[in-house]
Order: structure tokens, then sequence, then C-alpha cells
């Protein structure tokens, strides 16, 4: 049988696939769904900003933008429920960073049509879990890729200041996002010069740099006026009116009395609870818990380099790979996903998949950078186990090499057939 396709064919073939992908995780996670993880502390902040203004919520450190886009959703379509317009705008921004992605796919050297639609059909695989859930990741992927998109564009002195402007809205919606920054100033130099010389690279990054700086210090201004430091989001306060109100143990404190003590040698983070933390700490008050990222490195030293070690050559070849293969949601997947092994055979895997499409990868290293660099950053942020929606805002880029290696190898028709019966399972 030919399945021979041109450009227009796949691109079609690939958004009826997404659509297929995107109404599945609809069944599986309607707007009526009952809330789930993280989604009552942002509604929690969408009602403090409903209630008590912008000004007074941009002074608690909170996921503003996050906030004032669901507000905005909120009332524009009469939804009435922040829940479902949460949801809504998740949609919303999940299709404008397809459409970003793939302008983005066009700045790889060395991409065909079907190495781009395997790309999209990826994105849309890892992001089907999240893309009706009210959490902000990616909101502020949608941000990141508009960014990326201005600073590998056409070189404009504005595209600059709006990409600044752009990372700053990723970072008041998911403050992970401050890790792009670095890789974004590097490549928005290189860019420049090799487009107008070093004299242009040096101001475009000044630029790039000034406005991001600026955006920066006017957004935490409030916030520094009223608790005299930077209020950066977090989930270890609530609020009585409109006093803000910390929590008796934040996530720091967790984190630490996991990595360190976990007397009943729980599996996860996430299995452990704030009493049991605050019970721990109340009978061994000579153990301190709180312990700054720098402060938990140098004291726990092994542990650090381990955990670190853990999450760059063993979770993120895994984390590349299960949008392909072996995905945490599949049902063979439950029986191994935690053994030791299979992680191996992931990084043995992807990595000689990078090493077969190492002239790709060479030929696009820059961009390539911008992704890892992210990933590196936050795992040494990190120090306990990260959630998968961290990590959403670079996987799509750090697949790509595996993307287009498959898509040599197997037909776009059969691709698009499997991944359909991959998202069922």
């Amino acid at each position: 049988m030919n399945y021979k396709l041109d450009k227009k064919q796949i691109y079609i073939a690939t958004c009826v696939a997404i659509l297929f992908i995107v109404v599945v995780a609809f069944f599986k996670f309607p707007l009526s769904h009952r809330q789930v993880g993280d989604e009552s502390s942002y509604f929690q902040e969408v009602d403090y900003f409903a209630r008590f203004g912008f000004f007074q919520a941009l002074a608690q450190g909170t996921s503003l933008v996050y906030s004032l886009l669901i507000f905005a959703v909120d009332k524009i379509f009469f939804l009435g429920n922040f829940l479902v317009a949460a949801r809504v705008l998740n949609i919303l921004c999940f299709v404008f960073s397809a459409f970003l992605l793939f302008r983005l796919l066009h700045r790889f050297k060395g991409m065909s049509p079907a190495a781009i639609s395997m790309s999209l059909m990826y994105f849309t695989v890892i992001c089907s879990g999240w893309c009706w859930k009210g959490l902000p990741d990616i909101v502020s992927l949608m941000f990141l890729f508009g960014a990326m998109n201005l600073i590998t564009g056409n070189g404009k002195k504005a595209n600059y200041a709006i990409a600044a402007f752009f990372v700053l809205c990723a970072f008041a919606t998911k403050p992970t996002a401050i890790f792009y920054f670095p890789a974004l100033l590097v490549v928005t130099f290189i860019y420049s010069k090799r487009r107008s010389g070093m004299r242009n690279g040096i101001t475009d990054a000044l630029l790039f740099t000034g406005t991001f700086a600026l955006c920066f210090a006017a957004y935490h201004v409030p916030g520094y006026m009223s608790y005299g430091r930077l209020m950066l989001e977090d989930k270890n306060h609530t609020y009585s009116g409109i006093q803000r109100v910390e929590n008796k143990v934040s996530w720091n404190d967790a984190n630490v009395y996991f990595e360190k003590y976990n007397p009943q040698h729980k599996e996860n983070i996430w299995a452990i609870t704030m009493e049991e933390v605050d019970s721990f700490r109340t009978a061994h008050p000579e153990m301190k818990l709180y312990e700054g990222h720098i402060a938990f490195a140098v004291n726990s030293p092994a542990k650090f380099v381990s955990n670190t070690a853990d999450k760059i050559f063993l979770i993120l070849p895994y984390s590349i790979q299960y949008g392909f293969f072996f995905a945490k949601w599949t049902i063979a997947n439950r029986f191994i996903h935690s053994i030791f092994i299979v992680k191996l055979l992931s990084m043995l895997l992807i990595g000689g998949i990078f090493v077969m499409e190492r002239k790709f990868v060479k030929d696009n290293l820059l961009l390539l950078i911008l992704p890892l660099s992210y990933y590196v950053f936050l795992s040494l942020y990190v120090f306990a186990q990260m959630q998968d929606n961290w990590i959403l805002c670079c996987l799509p880029l750090l697949a790509i090499p595996v993307a287009r290696f498959l898509a040599g190898k197997i037909h776009i028709v059969q691709l698009l057939l499997l991944q359909a019966i991959y998202i069922l399972l």
C-alpha cells in the first residue's frame, strides 16, 4: 500500500491526530471534574485577586499572570466558575503553544515535515494529561515558546524587549521559568552577533536583560514594600480575609524531612503529610528541617550529588522516552516505571539515538542548549523529587532528535496510528 503523503497532507493528518488526543484527554478529565492536586492553591490566589484587586494580590507573590488570565477568561466567556475558566484557559494556551512550537521547529536545521509532525505529536501526548487541568504549566510554556520565537526571529530590536516581557510573564505564571533566562540571554547574544556583528550582539543582549530587569523589579515592588523581601509564588500560605497566613510547615521543610530522615521509608515526597512533618519536628527539636538549597548541598553533599545525577542521567532520558514508548499512564508501565533497570535502559536508548543523530544535534546545539540548561538548573534547585509538569517546558525541545530519528525510520502514517493507539492505552 502506498502511504506517501505530501507536506500539506502530513500536517492535516497531524492536526486530526492532535485533535483526537485532546478529545480523548477531555473525556478522561472533563471540565466538570473535581479539583485535583494543586488546583485549589491556584484558585485560592484567583479568588484573592478577584476580592482584593491587582496590587494587593501582586504583593503576595502569587502566580499573578495566571490569576489574571483565569479571571479574564471567566469574565469574557461568562463562566462564573474559576475552575472551568482555568481549564478553558489551559486548552486555549495549549493550542497557541502547539502553533508556536510548529513555528519554532522550522528554526531547527534538517527538520522534515514528518519530523515536525512527530515532534508536535510528542508535545500533544505529554501535555494531554495536563491541558485540561487548572495548573499553570502550559500557560508558562506558551510564553516561553513565544519568547524563543521572537529571539530566533527576524532580529528586530523590539522583539528582544517583547521576548523579555514574555519571560517575565512565564516567571509570573510559574517561577521555575526563570531557569530559562541565562540560556535565552546567551542565544540572544549569539543570534544577534551572527546577524549584525559583536556590537549589536552586546546591545541586544543588554536590551533583553534590561527589559527583564525592569519588569522584574516592577513586579516585586509591592511585595517588597509590604514584606521586606522578594515575594515568590509558593504554596506555603493561606488567607484569612485580606491577611496572609503562613503555614506551620513549608514544602521546603517537607523536602528536607523526606530526603534526610523519612523514618517511615515512604517512596515519594507526595506520600508525606504536613502533619507528619510537624509531629517529627515537635518530637525532634534538635533536628533542623528548614535548610535553603545551598545549605542542603553543603550539609548533605552526597545526597545532593546523588539526587542531581539521578535527575540528569536517569530521570531525564526516561522522561524524554515516555512520550514515545512507555508512558507513566500506560497499563504496561504501571508495573515497571519505578524499576532502576528501566531508567537505565531509557538512558541507553535515548543516549544511543542522540549519538546516531549527532550531526543534527551539532547543527542545532544552540537551540537544544535552551531546554537542557533549564533542566540542569532546575535539577540543582529542586533537591527533592520533581513533578512531571515541572519539566513540560523543556521535554518537547529535548525530544526533537528522537522525533527526527523515528520519523526517518517509520512511515508517518504508521507513526500517527501508533500514537493514537498509544494514547488510548
